[in-house]
This record gives C-alpha cells, structure tokens and sequence, in this order.
C-alpha cells in the first residue's frame, strides 16, 4: 500500500473515530448486536466513510455459515456451521480443489457479490486467527500471502500482542485490550472492508477501493499451532437482521 494511501485511511479514520467517540460515551454498557431499539438515533455518517453506518448495521446483517468443502482437513465445524475448531486429522480429501491444504481455513458458504453485509465472531482469548474475505476463485492451495492481490482481505493476530492488516507491507494495529470478538463490514460497491472491536465499539481497520473482480466469500483461519492458548475455537455470532 503506498504512503499516499496509508496516510487517506488514517485522516478517515481519525475523523471517524471522534466523531463515533461522542456515540459510544452514552453506550458503553452495549454492543453493536444490542443496538436494536435506538439505531435511528445514530450519527449520520456519510455513505462513504470506511466507517459503517451505525443505524443500517442491523439491516445488513448476514447469516454467515461455513463451507465445510473448503475447510482444511484438521478443522471440525460444528453441526450448524457456525463454529470451527482443530480436531487433527481426518477422513477428509485433502486433495480436494475446493479445500485448503496448507493453512487451516475455511469459507463461508455466503456470495457477496452486491450491496452491505454485516457479521461477528466471536475469536475469545485465540492467539491466532485471520478474519476478514476472500474472492471465490483465490488460491487456496500451498503456501501464499493472504493480500489483496492474491484476492484476500483480511486483518490477523499472530501471538498474544500482534495484530496486522494483511495488506504488502502488513499494517501493525494495536490494542488496549485483546479483542475477543470481531465484526466484519462489506460494502460490496464501495469496495470497502471494515473491521470492529466489537465490545469495545471501536474501529480497527478498513480496506478501502478494493476491486473485488467477482463474487468474494467470508474468510476464517485457524493459525493451526501446538498451542493450548489457541485451542479455542472460532465462533460466528448469533445475530438477527432487524
């Protein structure tokens, strides 16, 4: 991403944040899926801010289930296709073209291919995982750099303390409290890709004049590790569309 760019996103989202900073002082106690009774009274932000409109949010919600054909074979997504975990290897064909072999990740059985669409999920006290979206036809075999030239969008936490946008060069975030759940924006003729702190209602990062080139699916990963702290599994919230 060249300078010019870095330097766009941060002035929008600098304006933003105060501006949804005098919003949230009166709802610390909510979070955005509580917001049902008094979203019209939200700050009219304008269309094309990387910030998402607060009282459409429940509007553009989306059912988000994983594909278990896309999955890595060590994953195990529950019976309801809303939640995965590392369960080592299995049965599954890893030779499959639909599926990942190397990183431990699955798709959502979701096409945004049009309008807004809204999701959270829940990533609890992880140590790695990757959110965000990936086009239909990305690469999903061996090992690549999830970017959006490779048709990823995505923000990362890799160990306790780092946090990145996938972007090239990678985008260090940081936070005053680890993030337990994460809501993803897209506004599919934007070309925007929005990421929330979810209990905190605070924006993390946005990826914006995304040429998304084709229909683009909800992306979720793993970070498949020997590691007890990361044995947690990711979780899509429960929300319903108002």
């Amino acid at each position: 991403m060249t300078n010019t760019k870095l330097k766009k996103n941060q002035t929008k989202t600098n304006e933003l944040e105060t501006t949804t900073r005098r919003y949230y002082n009166n709802r610390k106690q909510k979070t955005l899926g509580q917001m049902t009774q008094d979203h019209d009274s939200a700050p009219d932000f304008q269309h094309k801010s990387p910030f998402f409109l607060i009282k459409c949010i429940l509007l553009t919600v989306v059912d988000v289930k994983l594909d278990p054909t896309s999955a890595h074979s060590s994953l195990v997504i529950s019976d309801n296709g809303k939640k995965v975990r590392n369960g080592g290897k299995t049965a599954k064909d890893p030779n499959s073209p639909q599926r990942f072999d190397i990183f431990g990740s699955v798709l959502g059985l979701n096409r945004l291919k049009s309008g807004k669409s809204y999701w959270e999920v829940e990533v609890s006290n992880k140590t790695g995982w990757d959110l965000g979206v990936a086009r239909c036809d990305a690469y999903r075999k061996g090992k690549f750099l999830v970017t959006p030239d490779k048709g990823y969008w995505v923000t990362a936490h890799n160990g306790d303390k780092k946090y990145a946008a996938r972007t090239i060069p990678p985008v260090n975030l940081s936070f005053k409290v680890k993030p337990r759940k994460v809501g993803v924006y897209v506004d599919y003729e934007e070309g925007l890709v929005s990421f929330y702190d979810v209990m905190s209602q605070s924006h993390i990062y946005s990826f914006t004049e995304c040429s998304f080139g084709g229909e683009i699916l909800p992306y979720f990963c793993l970070h498949l590790k020997p590691d007890e702290k990361n044995s947690d599994p990711l979780i899509i919230s429960a929300m319903e569309k108002q």
